[in-house]
């Protein structure tokens, strides 16, 4: 579960020109419910929200109070788009909770603010709807939290880096690339294939092999190379390899 805590002076919703609810200072939370969140996100987002030191004290001192310190107010929105994960510049939401699912779930999460909190200082915005969300950031002052059951997106992971050997500066793959002859290629494609090593861990730059698999279609093989060129190289009669190179920058 993900959520963005902003303090407000002042926060409303509306559905086109109706007003749906509004508060004043205090705390407004956009949720984003993700298929994997259980109660204990519910426990854990509840507990943050409500206890997070967002505001000052009767000195000025800062970070000093919570929400329920000061009996402020807190508006809570529902926002899959926060499950959102690029694919290139398109966002996907397969990984926010069905509307079907998630209703009864945030409606869930509303019950435990109020019976935590005061019922009358909890307010929402309308669940589904096409919503006006007008907030007046104090500070501004903005949190984001996730809670720890949160899954990762493994695109955003590295979990084993490249090895140094395949870590060239783009000198080092040009030089390399340049000096590649028939055998070379097949003995790249075959350690790449040997060590299934994900495109963007091996360098700078990636480098595909495009080969038939006997069904129609194609299976793509990364290497290393750094010039923006296309050739094709003398293969059997029966295949025909194809190089292309597209830059991919690795990401230490």
């Amino acid at each position: 579960m993900k959520a963005i805590i902003q303090r407000v002076t002042t926060a409303s919703v509306s559905v086109g020109e109706v007003p749906i609810s509004s508060i004043g200072r205090g705390l407004c939370v956009l949720l984003g419910i993700s298929m994997e969140d259980t109660q204990k996100d519910v426990d854990y987002m509840v507990r943050k929200i409500l206890n997070l030191r967002l505001f000052d004290d009767e000195n000025g001192r800062a970070w000093s109070k919570s929400v329920m310190d000061k009996e402020y107010e807190v508006l809570c929105v529902s926002q899959f788009t926060l499950q959102c994960i690029l694919k290139g510049n398109k966002p996907d939401f397969h990984a926010a909770m069905p509307a079907e699912l998630s209703q009864p779930f945030y409606n869930n999460i509303l019950e435990h603010l109020r019976s935590t909190y005061k019922p009358e200082m909890i307010k929402d915005g309308q669940f589904g709807a096409y919503m006006q969300v007008h907030i007046q950031n104090d500070g501004p002052v903005t949190i984001e939290l996730v809670s720890p059951s949160a899954p990762m997106d493994p695109k955003q992971v590295m979990t084993h880096p490249a090895p140094p050997r395949l870590m060239m500066s783009d000198g080092e793959a040009g030089s390399y690339c340049r000096r590649w002859t028939h055998w070379t290629v097949i003995a790249a494609w075959k350690r790449t294939r040997k060590r299934k090593t994900a495109p963007n861990q091996l360098c700078t730059s990636s480098l595909q092999i495009c080969l038939p698999t006997g069904r129609g279609q194609k299976e793509l093989w990364p290497y290393t190379s750094c010039v923006p060129c296309i050739c094709s190289l003398p293969w059997p009669w029966f295949v025909t390899i194809t190089l292309s190179l597209r830059w991919r920058r690795y990401v230490r």
